[in-house]
Order: C-alpha cells, then sequence, then structure tokens
C-alpha cells in the first residue's frame, strides 16, 4: 500500500510541474509581432466635369494688366481667351489663361497686353484646346460653341493709374541742446522720410517712441533716415534717446492734423 501512495503522490507532483511549466511558458512567452498598419492615402476628389461650356463675368475696375472672371465651366479641356472689341465684336487676342480641365472654376484670373487707361471693351471667350495642350490662335484652339453659338461674354475693364504716395522729406538737426526745427506739422496720411543729422559733439539719435519709430544712435556729423505714415491725427514726442539726453529743451513735437 505504502508504495501504491508513493506513487499516486509522485504522479501529482509530476502533473504540477508540467502544468506550471506550460503556463509560465505562455505568460511569458514573446507575442507575434502585430500588422504594422498603412494609413490610407488620402482621397483627392476632382473637379467634376461641366456639362455645358459657361461664363460669368462682370465689369471690372484693376490698376493691373489682368482680367477676373468670375466663374467658368470647360465641357471640355480649353482655356479662357480675352479678346479686344473691334467693331463691337471680338477682335485680336489679348491675353490667355493655361490650359483647364473640363469642370467649372471661380475667380480665374487671364493676364492681358494692350489695356488703355480708362474704359476698354473686351470679349470673354472659350477656346478648346485640339489636343496638344498650347494655346494656338488663329488655328486649330477655336472658340467653343454650345449648339452652333460661339460662348461669349462682353464686358468693360476700367484701368485706372496706380496711385503713387509723395514722400515728404524733413531734414531735422540735433544738438546737445535742442533739434531744430523743433515743431513739425504734417497731415495724417502723408507718408515722411526724416532724416536726422548729428550737428553735437557726441552720438544723438531721433526717436518717436510713441509710434515705434527712430534713427541709429550715430556720431558727430553723420546723417540717419527713417520713412513711415502716421495715419491718426495727435500730437507725437521726438527727443534723443541716449541715456541722460531726453532732458527739457532737447525735445520735440510731430503734430498730425
Amino acid at each position: 500500500m505504502c508504495g501504491h501512495n508513493w506513487i499516486g503522490v509522485i504522479v501529482i507532483i509530476l502533473i504540477v510541474v508540467i502544468g506550471g511549466y506550460f503556463l509560465l511558458k505562455g505568460r511569458y512567452e514573446t507575442p507575434a509581432p502585430t500588422q504594422e498598419l498603412t494609413p490610407a492615402p488620402l482621397e483627392i476628389k476632382p473637379i467634376p466635369p461641366a456639362t455645358q461650356t459657361v461664363i460669368t463675368v462682370q465689369d471690372q475696375e484693376t490698376v493691373e494688366d489682368q482680367v477676373i472672371i468670375q466663374e467658368v465651366s470647360f465641357k471640355d479641356a480649353g482655356y479662357m481667351v480675352i479678346h479686344l472689341s473691334q467693331d463691337g465684336k471680338p477682335g485680336s487676342v489679348i491675353g490667355n489663361s493655361a490650359l483647364f480641365a473640363s469642370g467649372t472654376y471661380t475667380n480665374v484670373g487671364v493676364e492681358v497686353s494692350e489695356l488703355q487707361e480708362g474704359e476698354n471693351s473686351l470679349f470673354a471667350m472659350v477656346h478648346i484646346d485640339d489636343g496638344d495642350g498650347v494655346y494656338e490662335f488663329p488655328g486649330d484652339d477655336v472658340p467653343a460653341k454650345e449648339g452652333d453659338t460661339i460662348v461669349v461674354k462682353p464686358l468693360t475693364v476700367t484701368k485706372s493709374a496706380g496711385v503713387v504716395m509723395e514722400v515728404r522729406e524733413i531734414m531735422v538737426s540735433g544738438t546737445e541742446f535742442s533739434f531744430n526745427p523743433a515743431s513739425i506739422t504734417v497731415s495724417a496720411g502723408e507718408q515722411l522720410k526724416i532724416t536726422f543729422r548729428n550737428d553735437g559733439n557726441v552720438i544723438h539719435n531721433f526717436k518717436i517712441t510713441e509710434l515705434g519709430v527712430g534713427t541709429n544712435t550715430i556720431a558727430s556729423g553723420k546723417t540717419d533716415s527713417i520713412e513711415f505714415t502716421v495715419s491718426a491725427s495727435g500730437t507725437y514726442t521726438f527727443f534723443c534717446s541716449v541715456p541722460g539726453h531726453q532732458v527739457k529743451g532737447m525735445e520735440g513735437t510731430l503734430t498730425v492734423q
């Protein structure tokens, strides 16, 4: 009986040992590598093809040699073309866009030439590409039609000269004791160029802290300039910011009316 008992004990011990081995093996076994996920590519939605050719354009003013087409739909790949008006009809071409695929586009800018100051009578027209991607007219890139009608819109472009702002130049000299002139009056919106000349014996500069402008600190006999525009009226103090130089008498005022 004793022998049978020992055999039973040994069997139980073997079961515990083998079970523990497989349990620990499952817990510490290196996990299988996870599959690396590849991000899905971004979906780029193409412009839907247009079912007909349509131009929407308005009269406009410009200072540049450019015409803006508010909206154009290309049924077939083509170009936005600007013609001069000759005897009330489309004449010579003065500008064309790059090639557009079929679709609808807004605010299409077309660089043009031969715009005169004042009113220019023009025509906006779509020309169809012949397949080579190069605009050619007179040539195979003919005007687009809807049925038997050429797709074209008249417009007036008024070109004005660009506003050139005059610069008002003011010379201000400074010494150890004063500025000359000590009072400057300008109009709001004027573009100013103030040249500061150091007539003193030591270094000086010209600052207007309220406007955030000022010259470099310069030696005797040197000059430096600043350019700025003041849009708000008021009275602003200018001074020399070298330590010890901002004292009564060594100040001035810029009055903007």
